[in-house]
């Protein structure tokens, strides 16, 4: 029969000192998990890079290992791999470059996501702009319709009927008439 005993961290708990203080791969662990935005990943594995260079292989291994899935589900495929390499090729005294080369993944990360962000809004803003212009053309098609059947002494009603416009509307084209 297997008996299990579990230890419990509530990692929100720890004030990011402490954990930053304690300098081994669980609470380097925890203070890196702590973070939400990619950027603040970075900062504090920049901050953490003095005790990353201090571990033995081993401890560096699974922080990196741990490092590796953490980051990677959060980007897409291509950048997956670059992160993977990063990780893959770095060594306890290579944390310096293997930061950078974190932060210039995210970077194209970042640049790519923009630059959709723009494609999408340029493509959203022509459909709407196009949306509005035959809207525009319509309406104005109609007021021109009314204007003709005014100058040629149709009905006000008449006139509501066959363009859709409203009373006020027709109104106030056939006073701009008169005048």
């Amino acid at each position: 029969m297997l008996d299990f005993s579990y230890i419990l961290f509530d990692v929100v708990r720890y004030e990011e000192e402490d954990l930053y203080r304690a300098a081994n791969v669980v609470s380097s662990v925890f203070y890196l998990d702590q973070t939400v935005d990619p950027r603040e990943l970075v900062g504090r594995i920049r901050k953490l890079a003095d005790v990353l260079k201090g571990m033995d292989p081993e401890e560096f291994r699974q922080v990196m290992v741990w490092l590796r899935n953490v980051i990677k589900r959060k980007l897409p495929g291509l950048l997956q791999e670059e992160v993977d390499r990063a990780l893959e090729e770095t060594e306890p005294r290579e944390v310096d470059k293997m930061i950078t080369n974190i932060e210039r993944t995210l970077d194209e990360m970042q640049r790519a996501a923009e630059a959709r962000g723009m494609e999408k809004g340029i493509r959203e803003g022509q459909s709407k702009g196009k949306i509005e212009g035959k809207i525009e053309g319509k309406i104005e098609g109609k007021v021109e319709t009314a204007r003709a059947a005014l100058r040629e002494g149709l009905d006000v009603d008449v006139i509501c009927k066959i363009t859709g416009l409203s009373m006020d509307i027709v109104l106030e084209l056939k006073r701009e008439l008169e005048n």
